[in-house]
């Protein structure tokens, strides 16, 4: 696989793999357009900053129909409670990311994926998991299907 190259999964959806930042010492890590004949999907499980990205996560997510996003932390608390420091380990956090898209929820689905095990919004009842859902972001469930 090769960065932009797109690749027919099937007749009706093609998947085009993109190149993202993210501790890329021994191979490199892709986020991944997903094209139906209906929708199309940003799928960025992994990604160190979005401000290291060389494409504006907002111009991104607003090209997409859903966008599943790296959700690993939800803020500098998270690591706090857990003794380490967010500077040490790249990953957006989930507050700054929807900060960035807050005016996309209209238009565009954002589910966040991969979230650490310290993170609150795991907590289905918590409410850092109800202010999420309240200004319009998902988390991710597994085995959830989309219809592209």
């Amino acid at each position: 696989m090769r960065d932009g190259e797109r690749i027919a999964v099937s007749q009706n959806v093609t998947v085009t793999p993109v190149e993202v930042p993210h501790r890329n010492e021994f191979s490199e890590t892709f986020a991944f357009w997903i094209t139906g004949t209906k929708k199309k999907v940003l799928y960025i499980p992994d990604i160190d900053r979005w401000e290291q990205w060389d494409k504006d996560i907002y111009e991104a997510c607003k090209e997409a129909d859903i966008c599943l996003l790296d959700g690993t932390f939800h803020s500098a608390e998270d690591l706090k409670n857990i003794g380490r420091d967010y500077r040490e380990i790249p990953h957006p956090l989930m507050t700054e990311t929807m900060d960035r898209l807050q005016d996309l929820v209209e238009q565009t689905e954002i589910y966040f994926i991969h979230l650490n095990h310290s993170n609150p919004v795991i907590d289905r009842e918590g409410t850092v998991r109800n202010e999420l859902e309240m200004k319009g972001f998902h988390i991710a469930e597994e085995g959830m299907e989309f219809v592209l």
